[in-house]
């Protein structure tokens, strides 16, 4: 049987690969701040008052919003970018990240 190749790399995927890591490693501390701050400040607060356990509940709450919210600003951001590598693309130049 044949051997298959592989395609070679261009400067276009080592820029879209380092922008997805950082997106990522990005995502993760946000995500980590957005879980960790409103769920453990419940926590103590239900301590302080002795709330047991409805203002915990209202940290989590907060909590899946905030990393929806994260999740959702980061794909946008994903997305604005690829658009603008099509584009580029199809013009046959270089896309740049978009600058916030």
């Amino acid at each position: 049987m044949g051997k298959t190749v592989p395609a070679k790399k261009t400067a276009v995927d080592d820029v879209s690969q380092k922008l997805f890591i950082g997106t990522m490693l990005s995502l993760s501390w946000q995500m980590a701040i957005a879980v960790l701050v409103p769920t453990v400040g419940g926590y103590q607060l239900d301590n302080h008052f002795k709330t047991d356990p409805y203002l915990t509940l209202v940290g989590l709450t907060l909590s899946v919003i905030g990393s929806v919210l994260i999740i959702k600003r980061a794909l946008n951001d994903l997305n604005v970018y690829m658009m603008a590598d099509n584009a580029a693309d199809a013009a046959g130049t270089k896309a740049t990240p978009p600058k916030k």
